[in-house]
């Protein structure tokens, strides 16, 4: 995304902060294992994107996940050890894909840093700080409550608690913040993929349900 704006001659110095919490979504790890998984489901698929965004959730709870600020200061030594581990999990995958993977992703953060297009919020509390400051803040949410992985869609939903308390929580911002909600409501007449999909409609004298 920054090199299609780069690419438009738009400028981004000193404009874009990545939290150093933020997880790492690999093609050769998360994406791989979306993947498999929707295979293995074959026609009871949930409908995945496949971006990896599931197994990036899970691999974060599992603690075998990268984040930013660990790829950062990481030696290559503990990165390999890490990757061991998910590969001791998940024989199937590559090692040396993950290592070389990784490696440049790691490279990518260090150039982007060193060029001033990007800034890492190391402790995560740009946001909360800004709050106490008394500054506004604009966050835009994807995704529907009813399609969070709470709220029993499950399993067919995101991988994320999409309540305004999980979006609170994910910012580092206490519940006391009572956010101003301006939301959108849309009836999904199409899905990714395969599966049931719970959202039914009414239309004329037709019942629809997709």
């Amino acid at each position: 995304e920054m090199r299609k704006l780069q690419d438009a001659w738009i400028d981004l110095k000193n404009k874009i902060t990545i939290g150093g919490g933020a997880q790492v979504v690999l093609k050769s790890f998360q994406q791989k294992i979306d993947a498999e998984i929707e295979k293995l489901r074959w026609s009871h698929a949930v409908g995945t994107t496949m971006k990896g965004i599931g197994p990036s959730y899970a691999g974060e709870a599992l603690r075998i996940g990268f984040t930013i600020k660990e790829l950062l200061t990481m030696s290559d030594r503990l990165i390999q050890g890490r990757i061991r581990v998910i590969a001791g999990l998940f024989p199937w995958l590559s090692v040396q894909d993950m290592l070389m993977e990784i490696l440049q992703e790691k490279r990518n953060l260090e150039d982007w840093i060193h060029m001033s297009i990007i800034s890492i919020d190391f402790d995560d509390m740009d946001i909360y700080t800004a709050h106490a400051d008394g500054k506004s803040i604009l966050v835009e949410q994807s995704q529907s409550f009813l399609l969070g992985k709470e709220a029993g869609a499950y399993p067919n939903c995101t991988s994320s608690d999409t309540s305004i308390n999980g979006m609170l929580s994910y910012m580092n911002l206490p519940y006391s913040v009572a956010p101003v909600v301006i939301g959108t409501a849309k009836a999904i007449m199409s899905k990714v993929w395969a599966g049931y999909f719970p959202t039914k409609m009414w239309h004329e004298d037709k019942y629809i349900e997709f």
